[in-house]
C-alpha cells in the first residue's frame, strides 16, 4: 500500500457514523503489531491490545491451525461466529470471503477451526481479518476488523515453525488407545501410522521421561491365556517404538489380561472395546506408581 492510499483511507475513517462504530470495531492500523512466538511443540502468531483483546493463530501439529479470539467487551448473548478474509480497504477487491463459522464460544473466548491455511495465504497477499459474533437479537451483532500490515516477517516465522511441528499434539499423544481384533497378533497399517505420528512428538518433546504401555483383553478364554495375550500385544507395541530408536529405559510394559474392562463383555461391541493397548506419556514432573505397589493397592481395594 502506498502512502497516498493510506492517507485517503485514514481520512475516510473519520466519517464513520456512531451507529456503525457500535456494531463494527476496526483496530487502528498504527496500533497493530503481529508477533511470532514458538517452540518445537507450539507456534503462535498473535496480536494483543488491552483495549480490544487478544487474537492469535495457534498450531501444535503439522497441518492443523486454529484462530483464537479473546475480546475485551464480550456479549454473553453471542452464540455463533463467522470468520472472514477481508480485502484491505484500498484494494480493488470488495468481496468478503467466508473462512470459518459455527465457532466455539465460551464467554469472551472463541475458536475458529477450519480453512486457516487459506486465510493465511490471503493474509500474505494483503488481506485483513474480519470476524463477527451474533446472538438471538440483531442488537447482539458485533464485528471486529484486524489489519495485517507489517505481518510478513512474523507470518514467515510462523509458517516455518508450523511446518516443523510433530504430527500430533500433546493432547493427542499423552493418551493413545489401540484397539485389537479378536486373535490379532500384528499391528495394522492404521496402528503403525499412529505410532509413526507419536514418534514425531516424542522426538520434539524432551520432557517425556516414560512411555507406559498397558495391554488388556476381553474375557474370552482363560485368565492365564488373556494375561499372555495382553502381554504379547503390549510388547508388540513396545517393539515398534524401539525400532524408532526410543530407549528401553523410557518404555514400561504392563499386562492386565481381562482386568479393568472399560465396557461390558456381554456384547461383541463391549468385548471389542476391551481388547486394547494403551499408551500414556509421563513427563519429568510426573510420578509413576511402581507396578508392585500398584498391585498391592489393587489387592487392598479388593
Amino acid at each position: 500500500m502506498n502512502t497516498k492510499a493510506q492517507k485517503i483511507y485514514l481520512l475516510a475513517l473519520l466519517f464513520h457514523c456512531s451507529s456503525f462504530a457500535d456494531t463494527e470495531v476496526e483496530v487502528p492500523m498504527d496500533e497493530v503489531d503481529w508477533v511470532y512466538k514458538g517452540s518445537s511443540l507450539v507456534c503462535n502468531l498473535e496480536y494483543e491490545d488491552s483495549s480490544y483483546g487478544k487474537f492469535y493463530f495457534r498450531s501444535e501439529e503439522v497441518g492443523n491451525i486454529y484462530f483464537h479470539t479473546q475480546v475485551e467487551k464480550n456479549n454473553k448473548n453471542w452464540n455463533s461466529g463467522k470468520l472472514y478474509s477481508y480485502p484491505a480497504p484500498w484494494s480493488n477487491e470488495n468481496e468478503l470471503l467466508l473462512i470459518s463459522q459455527n465457532t466455539t464460544i465460551n464467554n469472551q473466548y472463541s475458536t475458529f477451526k477450519h480453512n486457516m491455511a487459506e486465510l493465511l495465504n490471503n493474509m500474505e497477499a494483503g488481506h485483513w481479518i474480519k470476524f463477527a459474533f451474533s446472538g438471538r437479537n440483531a442488537s447482539d451483532y458485533r464485528a471486529y476488523i484486524l489489519p495485517t500490515i507489517r505481518i510478513q516477517t512474523a507470518l514467515t516465522q510462523f509458517r516455518r515453525c508450523q511446518s516443523s511441528l510433530p504430527s500430533m499434539s500433546y493432547a493427542q499423544a499423552r493418551n493413545i488407545t489401540l484397539s485389537f481384533e479378536l486373535g490379532q497378533r500384528q499391528l495394522t497399517t492404521q496402528q503403525t501410522n499412529t505410532l509413526d505420528a507419536l514418534n514425531t512428538y516424542l522426538r520434539a518433546d524432551n520432557n517425556i521421561s516414560k512411555i507406559l504401555i498397558d495391554g488388556y483383553t476381553d474375557n474370552i478364554g482363560s485368565k492365564v491365556a488373556n494375561l499372555t495375550i495382553s502381554k504379547q500385544r503390549a510388547e508388540l507395541v513396545a517393539k515398534a517404538l524401539k525400532k524408532y530408536g526410543i530407549e528401553d529405559a523410557r518404555i514400561e510394559v504392563r499386562s492386565h489380561g481381562s482386568r479393568y474392562p472399560i465396557a461390558s463383555n456381554a456384547t461383541p461391541e463391549g468385548q471389542a472395546k476391551n481388547r486394547r493397548v494403551t499408551l500414556r506419556l509421563v513427563r519429568n514432573d510426573e510420578a509413576v506408581i511402581p507396578t508392585k505397589i500398584r498391585k498391592i493397592n489393587e489387592m487392598e481395594k479388593a
